[in-house]
């Protein structure tokens, strides 16, 4: 499933929040690739907050057409999958909450309006988006595991990097401190492996 593509994954996490702002983060699944992160003063609802962060990680190509994009329950609306879905045409694995009515999210899935303006082409590739957004429902606990890695990603963080003596006030200084984090986050799981450290090892460190 998904040959030749990333799985990524847009995630907040109780970890991500620094006095006031709450920090959203997208890394590849598979790399922990650091694609994105966002910061919003308070703390603004996950499902409303998606939308506007994938945009921007499609604009700057981090995520294109096709990539499978797992979020967690706190992602889980209606409206989320049809945009996964129809605007971005994207695989969504969100992973649902245990009254999230799948069936009607399917029955109310419909085309981009671009497709009828010009763009039919756009019509086999949604049909295959949906197609393999209903093929991973029914194996959607294969990827637990896979699911584990942001909160890995943020363990590495907080204990080997310091993420959790965050003690900037603004906006503009905690996004400064994060970034050299997340950076110094991916580029130690990455030198980790050189060494045979798993992940996990490294993040109870």
């Amino acid at each position: 499933m998904g040959k030749g593509k990333k799985y990524k994954w847009s995630h907040s996490s109780s970890g991500g929040y620094y006095v006031g702002y709450k920090v959203i983060l997208a890394i590849d699944a598979l790399t922990f690739e650091v694609l994105g992160f966002e910061i919003f003063e308070g703390s603004p609802n996950d499902a409303k907050i998606l939308e506007k962060f994938v945009e921007k990680l499609c604009n700057s190509r981090k995520v294109r057409m096709g990539d499978f994009i797992m979020c967690d329950r706190g992602f889980t609306s209606k409206i989320n999958y049809h945009i996964l879905i129809s605007r971005f045409l994207l695989v969504p694995m969100i992973f649902a909450r245990k009254n999230t009515d799948i069936k009607r999210i399917l029955s109310t899935l419909t085309p981009l309006i671009s497709i009828w303006d010009g763009k039919k082409y756009l019509l086999d590739i949604w049909k295959k988006i949906v197609k393999e957004f209903v093929e991973i429902l029914e194996i959607w606990q294969v990827f637990r595991e896979l699911r584990s890695n942001i909160e890995l990603f943020f363990n590495v963080a907080k204990n080997c990097v310091r993420l959790n003596k965050v003690h900037q006030f603004t906006k503009e200084s905690v996004g400064k401190k994060i970034i050299r984090t997340f950076h110094l986050t991916s580029e130690l799981i990455g030198t980790s492996k050189l060494f045979n450290i798993g992940v996990r090892e490294l993040a109870e460190m």
